[in-house]
């Protein structure tokens, strides 16, 4: 675990409230993540969109928070 064990609770807190902001996550395949989290009932928001940085989807949890998925170009 990254946190200590308060401030795990603490962010489970904020992810309840709908108010932890935004994450994102990157991934190397994001067509074959984006069907396998969808399978997995995510809501997505915005399927993978070509953007100037790379391609990217939006999706949230149950508490409403937004994240981002994204494939970056390489440079």
């Amino acid at each position: 675990m990254w946190y200590s064990k308060d401030t795990a609770e603490k962010l489970r807190e904020l992810v309840k409230l709908g108010t932890f902001g935004v994450g994102i996550f990157t991934c190397h395949d994001i067509f074959a993540t984006y069907e396998e989290l969808k399978a997995k009932g995510v809501e997505f928001t915005k399927p993978p969109t070509k953007e100037f940085y790379g391609t990217e989807a939006l999706f949230k949890d149950d508490s409403g928070n937004w994240f981002s998925l994204a494939q970056l170009i390489k440079v």
